[in-house]
């Protein structure tokens, strides 16, 4: 199962202090589903009886919601479990979206123009995170090239996005419709990242010379 929570929630209510799926910062890129994970949880136990061997966990929250790790569901500590430790991370890429909630009850909607104009605010503000991560990461290599430069303080959100900012590893995007495939697309070829869509049940409607990202 490539995009999962597997490890990291017990049965809802069943036991205390059981979940541990949200972060509530908005640059969460240095929490780790690993350490989250739950080798005896119930769901752990049940899947792999039902055959599957092998999930993508990923921890959620802010925009951008933590490292997922590659985990067998098999071993008795999440170090025996662990594939890959490190493995993504998740992006909680902003979307067209004008309310209402379900049937339209949640709330007011707001005009899809001005939706759309919501989420291209919050996708530059994802860009200046980035960018910030990225001067950083360079004043740091800098930095330890030569001590007389201005010293930077230690960020461990933005350590720990070194390697997706340089595409040593891949970053999660969910999203199913097309125009928000679009956009993240964009967002990946203009940050040079190695994308994957997780879902994407209308990325058939994109040629495929389009595509910049791999699904999950």
């Amino acid at each position: 199962d490539a995009a999962t929570n597997m490890g990291l929630a017990e049965i809802t209510l069943a036991v205390n202090g059981s979940v541990d799926l949200t972060e509530i910062a908005v640059n969460n890129a240095n929490a780790k589903a690993i350490k989250g994970i739950h080798p005896h949880s119930t769901h752990v136990n049940v899947t792999r009886v039902n055959g599957i061997t092998t999930v993508q966990s990923i921890t959620n929250g802010g925009i951008i919601g933590g490292q997922s790790a590659i985990i067998d569901l098999n071993g008795s500590t999440p170090d025996e479990m662990a594939v890959t430790r490190e493995f993504a991370l998740l992006i909680n890429f902003p979307r067209v979206s004008t309310g209402g909630g379900f049937g339209g009850f949640g709330g007011p909607q707001i005009d899809f123009n001005e939706a759309v104009k919501r989420r291209d605010t919050q996708i530059e503000d994802l860009k200046k995170m980035f960018t910030a991560a990225s001067n950083y990461l360079r004043a740091r290599d800098a930095y330890s090239k030569d001590s007389t430069l201005p010293y930077v303080a230690n960020n461990q959100s933005y350590d720990a996005m070194a390697p997706y900012i340089r595409g040593e590893r891949p970053v999660l995007f969910s999203a199913e419709r097309e125009r928000d495939i679009r956009s993240i697309a964009k967002f990946v070829s203009e940050m040079k990242l190695k994308g994957i869509i997780v879902g994407g049940q209308e990325a058939w409607k994109i040629p495929s010379r389009s595509r910049r990202f791999r699904k999950a």
